[in-house]
């Protein structure tokens, strides 16, 4: 089951933003930071918000659909997401 479907069964609203982030975090070859993802969007959605994107990743750990590694001393400002290898894993999140 893809991230948004899970959200969506799970009863969250699949707002355009969330659905970007979503499909950015999906589409990637592999580690994609959050400012990595936000970058990406905003090139198409100029209103795009940064906290959206962290707040979207948040809710996708919470949901189990990403978990969290350690990436770096600056973990407590950053946060990203691995795409996964094997279909039915989850995503990591690194943060």
């Amino acid at each position: 089951m893809d991230m948004s479907s899970r959200l969506s069964e799970l009863g969250y609203r699949l707002t355009p933003q969330r659905l970007m982030v979503v499909q950015a975090v999906e589409g990637a070859d592999g580690h994609i930071s959050a400012e990595e993802i936000y970058l990406q969007i905003r090139a198409i959605y100029p209103h795009m918000n940064i906290s959206t994107v962290y707040r979207t990743l948040e809710l996708l750990s919470e949901l189990v659909t990403v978990t969290r590694a350690a990436q770096s001393e600056r973990a407590a400002t950053s946060m990203a997401a691995i795409k996964p290898q094997i279909p039915g894993s989850t995503t990591t999140l690194v943060t």
